[in-house]
């Protein structure tokens, strides 16, 4: 047996079939060789790439000066690696990291496909942004309660409520920060699913808001069906409830009677659709376009930043979902969502 020859073959086999990227550049960075199932991916041919230089192949990378800039200046030694992206002719852009390392006649360059990950982690990040988003709900309404308290003088019954509501509400606190530490250390994320009880879910974000400014003015009219055995992840239900509940109580109409009318269905194929009605200030035309940009705001009058709604909308899409609105201003606004269900797959 030639134990050379066939070493050679099983590196040339492992080169030519392997689903990572390699690529061979000589000492002036033109293509020497690639990776076969590589090419074949991105549909390229081994006759275009040979003999030109790593900034002109056809991978549509989007920083391939940089990259060039990257092997010059890092070529004594594997690095932490160089992220590009490349367009895929039919996925779209991919993210990839790339080493690079210097070899006696030229560079090796190894590259991993690191889009899955990439998505996961900016998942991750905007679950994370909307969490923290929603934790000041309940600071608000303990903040009201604080408030309340200090109105109520020597009441000592009333000041033993205010303190147990004031416990409430820091649980409920303790409870949103132990989210954020779970989707962190326990691996949990937005693609997580459960039963969602809806009327309990509602009533716990209406506790969680009840002591903020404006929600004693707000008169809720509900209608929620029977949609039982419906399946979503519980926090981005959560969180709809919340910042859309939220949002009527902070741009109601001074002097005017707040009515917030929500309603739960079943939709087309088995999914579930939220409808949210207000009659509050509404939102004029010019701004109907930018409600879900990230910090864009309608008002400067108003608390927040302008990122509830985006985080929202990210969230509810990556997850299949569809949220929607219509608004006149000094008429109200409508909301309207449809979720899908995810019941998990009986074995």
């Amino acid at each position: 047996m030639d134990t050379k020859n066939t070493l050679a073959e099983l590196h040339s086999d492992f080169f030519q079939k392997s689903n990572t990227f390699f690529l061979i550049l000589d000492r002036d960075l033109h293509v020497i060789d690639m990776s076969s199932h590589f090419m074949e991916s991105y549909q390229l041919e081994k006759k275009y790439l040979i003999g030109k230089h790593v900034k002109n192949i056809n991978l549509n990378i989007n920083n391939s000066n940089d990259l060039e800039i990257y092997i010059q200046e890092n070529n004594s030694r594997i690095h932490d690696g160089f992220k590009v992206i490349i367009e895929h002719p039919f996925r779209g852009n991919e993210h990839w990291n790339l080493l690079v390392f210097k070899m006696d006649k030229g560079y090796g360059i190894i590259g991993s496909n690191i889009s899955v990950f990439e998505h996961q982690i900016d998942l991750r990040n905007k679950h994370t942004q909307r969490v923290l988003h929603d934790i000041n709900s309940p600071i608000r309404s303990l903040l009201g309660l604080t408030n309340l308290a200090d109105n109520s003088g020597k009441d000592s019954n009333a000041l033993v409520k205010y303190f147990e509501l004031a416990k409430q509400c820091t649980h409920n606190l303790s409870g949103i920060i132990e989210k954020i530490t779970d989707s962190w250390t326990l691996g949990n994320n937005i693609s997580n699913t459960e039963s969602v009880d809806f009327i309990t879910i509602l009533d716990e974000v209406k506790g969680n808001l009840k002591f903020i400014d404006g929600f004693s003015e707000a008169i809720f009219d509900e209608s929620i069906d029977d949609v039982s055995e419906f399946y979503f992840n519980r926090d981005v239900v959560e969180s709809l409830f919340q910042n859309i509940i939220d949002n009527s109580i902070k741009f109601r109409k001074t002097g005017v009677e707040l009515f917030i009318q929500i309603e739960i269905i079943r939709w087309e194929n088995n999914s579930v659709k939220i409808t949210f009605r207000d009659n509050g200030i509404g939102i004029a035309e010019s701004h109907h376009q930018n409600i879900f940009t990230p910090f864009y705001r309608v008002n400067n009058y108003v608390y927040g930043k302008g990122v509830g709604l985006y985080l929202l909308r990210n969230s509810i899409d990556s997850l299949g979902g569809s949220i929607s609105f219509e608004s006149m201003e000094n008429k109200g606004t409508t909301f309207i969502v449809i979720l899908p269900n995810t019941l998990p797959n009986k074995l």
